[in-house]
């Protein structure tokens, strides 16, 4: 009422507006306020905000909120140029997991399995994994896969500590190459 109000942030909705305009014309000027909003960088219009996305040098980051939200084209993108960016080590085996599973959550095996392969290539046992799984179960191709079972095997120490923790995949990786090894054989 005493007229010092030059400007106010973040006011939203029509009962935050409507007090404020209600104080200004009881002012001794009596001057209607005017309310905007900074729309420009898409501040509360869109998700996620577009400046903040330019801003960030994280784009495996982006490419996991696109993938949580559903953009999976984007996000597969992303995942690549932020591999071409070049990551640290243990970023770079989360990524390229991720990445391949969103190419085979989009039915894209082949380049999941180019993916897997370069995962494998950094001695990364679940890629090889996957790609036992795939030249078992899609391509039906059991030396490879019998190939890929024993690289994942071979790797396991590297990942666990603690028998407690290998031993249950251990069991299974066995399970798996027992399999393979009869229906290679037949």
């Amino acid at each position: 009422r005493s007229g010092r109000v030059g400007s106010m942030l973040n006011v939203l909705g029509v009962r935050y507006t409507r007090g404020y305009q209600e104080e200004a014309l009881h002012s001794r000027l009596k001057i209607p306020l005017l309310f905007a909003h900074d729309v420009i960088h898409g501040y509360l219009t869109t998700f996620p905000v577009p400046l903040a996305e330019a801003a960030s040098f994280d784009l495996a980051a982006i490419a996991r909120l696109y993938e949580e939200m559903g953009w999976l084209e984007q996000a597969a993108d992303l995942y690549g140029a932020s591999m071409e960016q070049g990551l640290p080590e243990p970023i770079y085996q989360k990524t390229i997991d991720r990445y391949a599973l969103l190419r085979r959550k989009q039915g894209e095996w082949d380049k999941a399995v180019l993916l897997w392969q370069k995962a494998a290539d950094h001695g990364q046992y679940l890629a090889c994994v996957e790609l036992a799984k795939y030249y078992e179960h899609r391509e039906r191709n059991y030396r490879e896969a019998l190939a890929w079972t024993q690289r994942a095997l071979a790797l396991l120490d590297r990942f666990f500590t603690y028998e407690s923790t290998r031993r249950p995949v251990e069991v299974e990786l066995r399970q798996r190459q027992e399999r393979q090894q009869r229906r290679a054989a037949q």
